[in-house]
């Protein structure tokens, strides 16, 4: 299963630095993180029966299209895989059936975020 969210992909200091001051900022990211994973998911055509029910890899593509220098371990898809378990694709992230995890970073013509579940 393929998804693609368009936008960036939210940092460790976007989470750590706006949610130091107050818990509901850090709430807010994570319920807009929810409301964009599951429209995304919504459209997906073809949809498998869900939600997985063996262990899944899921490989995360980054593109940018700036061309900033960042580190790969800088990007938090903690959101990004928490909202695929709110919306039904993933009965939980655990390493009960998330079996492995890849993030790729790459310079592109947009800020586009796709997912590969396998």
């Amino acid at each position: 299963m393929k998804i693609e969210i368009e936008g960036k992909c939210p940092t460790w200091n976007q989470i750590i630095f706006k949610t130091a001051r107050h818990w509901g900022l850090k709430k807010k990211i994570f319920d807009d993180w929810k409301e964009i994973v599951h429209w995304a998911v919504y459209q997906v055509p073809n949809k498998p029966d869900l939600p997985f029910k063996k262990k899944v890899e899921l490989s995360f593509l980054v593109e940018y299209k700036d061309k900033r220098r960042r580190d790969v371990d800088g990007i938090c898809l903690k959101p990004i895989i928490d909202s695929l378990v709110d919306s039904g694709v993933l009965k939980d992230d655990s390493v009960k059936f998330v079996d492995s995890l890849h993030i790729r970073l790459v310079s592109g013509t947009q800020d586009k975020i796709t997912i590969d579940i396998k």
